[in-house]
């Protein structure tokens, strides 16, 4: 019986991840109207907007590494200025 329930599961993560073929999909989709009606099809329009939603925390993602770079890029040139200003000063004190 688990083995049935595994299968299951796999061939659900494969619709969910939109990989499944088409007679396992309308199987599915099948089943999920006869268990639960319309609520099946929501389901399917989650889906979707989980995709939507997984591109655009990529999108954030790929925004916040963009910042950081950014941050240290300005950080180092703050720092080169400081070791510029720091060695004119010792060169004059030298003098």
């Amino acid at each position: 019986m688990s083995s049935g329930n595994g299968n299951v599961s796999v061939a659900v993560e494969f619709y969910l991840a939109g990989s499944a073929d088409k007679s396992k999909a309308a199987l599915i989709e099948d089943a999920l109207f006869d268990a639960f009606g319309p609520v099946g099809f929501s389901c399917q329009a989650l889906k979707s907007a989980l995709r939507c939603i997984e591109t655009a925390d990529l999108l954030i993602r790929y925004k916040q590494y963009a910042v950081r770079h950014l941050q240290r890029d300005i950080h180092f040139v703050g720092y080169k200025s400081r070791l510029i200003e720091r060695m004119d000063l010792e060169s004059a004190a030298l003098d």
